[in-house]
């Protein structure tokens, strides 16, 4: 077997050159590829059940206090469906430097300050787009939902058709995105959210009418609403936000039955867009949408293009844009959903470096 090592080293790919071991066990390594080898004699056991352990990758997490993960991928980085050696496969591994120690089990967390990450291009989407939202349906399907495209060399479009990679185990390579059933109307900075293995897409920017509003919008906010169901693949229509609360780019927290969404902006031109304060939500269970606490009401600065989430019982915001492209904030606000009457609170940490249309992971 060869050892490779990427450029970054958060990821090994093991190329496995032959079925069968050779006498001299370990090929000569390429100049420049880093090398590690360790040698323990095995008592009590036979070569076929050793090399049955050696080469069970699933089972890795559960005794390996190094490799905390192994997985078997074809050339297109695809995982494949015996996880054992086959000749002219990799394997990708998240390891912990130094080990973790001993005993480890699948359940063993990371060691944060020992384990490596690298960013690798796992696929491309069928064709460029941007303000998108992305959300986890479940722990194996990731859905990319409306967005803009180009037309032409400097023509941008909404895009109404979501696309759903296969459905995969977590942390597994992803290559393929299978389109699925388009969206009800085409629309860019949707606000989006997963429930119960459905997509909630509530509210969001469309075009503008011809001719353009007074303020001279390219995109106006929408509170249509809508579920979709990954079984099915349907699109089923819901209550639109309340009159008012319409607004596209806003960040979405999921607690229990409700989805909180939170800021957002009404209008987006070349010449300015706005910023709203409002947090509204919508009941999963009801489908209606219902006023939240006073005081949790509104977040203390307009902000949109932020990122957020619940972490437990607190709903954050994180960053985002204040009215202008250029006008990124650095704070953190936060609620706790336990006690929303205390409302909106600012911390007193802040982000490193202040940021807009970042995406957050969950």
């Amino acid at each position: 077997m060869k050892l490779q090592l990427p450029s970054t080293p958060a990821v090994l790919l093991l190329s496995i050159t032959s079925a069968i071991a050779q006498s001299t066990n370990l090929p000569d390594v390429p100049p420049g590829v880093f090398n590690v080898s360790a040698r323990i004699e095995i008592e009590h056991t036979s070569l076929a059940l050793a090399w049955d352990a050696l080469t069970d990758f699933p089972a890795y997490p559960k005794w390996n206090p190094f490799v905390r993960s192994s997985i078997a991928v074809d050339a297109s980085n695809v995982s494949l469906p015996t996880q054992r050696p086959i000749e002219n496969t990799q394997l990708i591994l998240r390891v912990q430097i130094p080990a973790l120690p001993l005993p480890v089990n699948e359940f063993t967390p990371d060691n944060p300050l020992a384990t490596q990450f690298s960013w690798v291009n796992l696929t491309s989407l069928p064709s460029p787009r941007q303000e998108h939202v992305t959300v986890a349906i479940n722990n194996s399907t990731i859905a990319v939902v409306g967005g803009i495209e180009r037309l032409g060399n400097d023509v941008i479009h909404p895009n109404r058709h979501p696309h759903h990679p296969p459905p995969l185990p977590l942390r597994h390579p992803l290559q393929h995105l299978a389109p699925r059933r388009p969206l009800p109307l085409p629309i860019n900075h949707p606000n989006g959210a997963t429930s119960n293995n459905r997509i909630y897409l509530l509210g969001g920017l469309i075009d503008a009418q011809n001719p353009p509003p007074m303020n001279g919008a390219d995109w106006l906010a929408t509170g249509k609403s809508y579920v979709y169901d990954l079984a099915t693949d349907t699109w089923r229509e819901l209550p639109p936000m309340p009159p008012g609360t319409e607004r596209g780019s806003a960040v979405t927290g999921v607690y229990g039955e409700m989805i909180y969404v939170v800021g957002g902006m009404t209008y987006l031109s070349a010449a300015g867009q706005d910023a709203v304060t409002s947090v509204i939500a919508f009941n999963t269970t009801s489908e209606k949408w219902q006023r939240v606490a006073s005081r949790a009401a509104d977040i203390p600065s307009g902000r949109q293009h932020a990122v957020g989430g619940v972490v437990g019982s607190t709903l954050y915001v994180l960053g985002g844009r204040w009215y202008e492209r250029t006008n990124v904030r650095d704070e953190v606000f936060s609620l706790d959903l336990l006690q929303p009457e205390r409302g909106w609170q600012t911390s007193k940490a802040r982000m490193p470096t202040a940021r807009g249309e970042s995406r957050e992971g969950r």
